[in-house]
């Protein structure tokens, strides 16, 4: 959302951060796994700058289990942001301009604007977002399964749900307990979902 906020400005620069931003959307996911994996080596990019804010400190990120995780997380953001700041810029953008020069007369501030104003207007973007993320982190297999190289770890660090399932019922062959896990995915998603639901539905019936 900050993101969004900031790129919604007009200044020199702003669309090639845009456009670098959004970079990830272009690639694919197993691609992505594979370049957090070199990026988070013990010699790789990561490392490299650490170096110059904390000197000495170089862990082995994809092979340490009190790091993979960590890892793991940034990938995930990585991932995700692109698709959800376009949908908070593309809301952002469609707010009533009145609004904010009505407030700006009244002598409301930049924070003032934001907690009465944008913040309010957003919430059916907010809950879309959140509904969002929530299933694509239920779902999310490729790019953890490649920083994991397929083993899920080191310390089940990389194990999301999806590659809980895969190697529940393509590993170790038991597709009982693999198809309860994946209905287990199901029902989570759909209650993530109709809890959001009724909370748009609500806010539209105020307005």
């Amino acid at each position: 959302l900050l993101l969004s906020l900031l790129l919604s400005k007009r200044f020199p620069g702003v669309t090639v951060i845009r456009f670098l931003v959004m970079l990830p959307m272009a690639t694919m996911p197993a691609m992505m796994g594979m370049i957090f994996y070199y990026y988070f080596t013990k010699d790789g990019l990561v490392n490299y700058f650490l170096q110059f804010l904390i000197p000495g400190f170089a862990p082995n990120w994809v092979f340490d289990p009190q790091y993979v995780l960590l890892a793991a997380i940034l990938l995930t953001i990585w991932e995700g942001t692109p698709f959800l700041m376009i949908i908070f810029l593309s809301w952002l953008q469609s707010l009533p301009s009145e609004l904010y020069e009505q407030a700006s007369i009244d002598g409301a501030g930049i924070f003032q604007k934001f907690r009465y104003i944008t913040l309010p207007l957003l919430q059916p973007a907010i809950a879309y977002n959140i509904m969002v993320a929530t299933i694509s982190n239920l779902q999310a297999f490729d790019a953890p399964y490649v920083l994991g190289q397929g083993t899920g770890g080191p310390g089940f660090g990389t194990t999301t749900l999806a590659i809980d399932v895969y190697f529940t019922g393509f590993v170790d062959l038991r597709f009982g307990l693999c198809c309860a896990k994946a209905v287990i995915i199901l029902i989570l998603s759909w209650i993530v979902v109709l809890l959001l639901w009724r909370r748009v539905r609500g806010l539209y019936a105020i307005q």
